[in-house]
């Protein structure tokens, strides 16, 4: 169980990005034409598409509307997440929000297959559909890449165990502006979560672009209570 004196904290996800949009919603894109599109950039550097960036700034509006303020935001260091993040702060003019970088809140290191195409990522690793269906989305490790139960373990407990346990931030309004599968990981600790219920929130009820949560110090105990949906 987590303690923290925060007054409220806001888990987001950032906009639709240029590889959201090329992929659709799939693990791998399907085509030569989509890969190239896809290879532009490497993941760290994928930025917001216009319609992105419009997303962000909507969200941007309905948090100052909801909240009136944060006193300090936190990117991952990865494109998307710094321009969401930016898109949102500027719907905020009235207050000067402290912006911190915490790359331990990046993306699930997705490996090899990243830039691949379906037809090359299943001849190559022909057993890992096998393997994904016995294991599951928690635990599962993709070729070079890294668990989401992984990268609870080395980066996002971690770093939430610092964030929570900052003094400077005591009684403080705080956002983090992070990625769809470290969500997940950082959602495990606040809402105590077991790896079945991860899996099932992976599965089922992923966040879309600029959704997330809200939580707020329990006024009976310091910890966070999952209050309901952000926006």
């Amino acid at each position: 169980m987590l303690i923290s004196k925060l007054k409220r904290l806001v888990l987001l996800r950032h906009a639709e990005s240029f590889a959201n949009a090329i992929k659709g919603g799939r693990v791998h894109v399907d085509t030569e034409e989509e890969l190239r599109a896809l290879c532009r950039w490497s993941d760290e550097k994928v930025p917001l598409t216009p319609a992105g960036i419009i997303q962000a700034q909507q969200a941007g509006i309905g948090l100052a509307a909801r909240y009136g303020y944060f006193d300090c935001a936190y990117h991952t260091g990865y494109e998307r997440s710094r321009q969401t993040l930016a898109e949102i702060l500027k719907q905020f003019p009235w207050w000067h929000t402290e912006v911190r970088e915490e790359i331990r809140f990046r993306e699930r290191e997705s490996g090899y297959g990243h830039y691949m195409t379906r037809a090359t990522y299943e001849a190559r690793y022909p057993e890992m559909k096998a393997y994904w269906d016995l294991v599951g989305p928690f635990f599962s490790v993709p070729p070079g890449g890294e668990s989401v139960a992984g990268l609870r373990e080395a980066r996002t407990l971690p770093a939430l165990q610092e964030l929570l346990g900052d003094p400077s931030l005591c009684n403080k309004s705080i956002i983090i502006v992070l990625h769809g599968r470290s969500m997940t990981a950082v959602k495990y600790d606040l809402d105590i979560w077991n790896p079945q219920q991860a899996s099932n929130f992976m599965q089922y009820d992923n966040p879309k672009n600029c959704e997330g949560f809200l939580y707020e110090r329990s006024s009976q105990s310091n910890i966070l209570e999952l209050i309901g949906p952000a926006l």
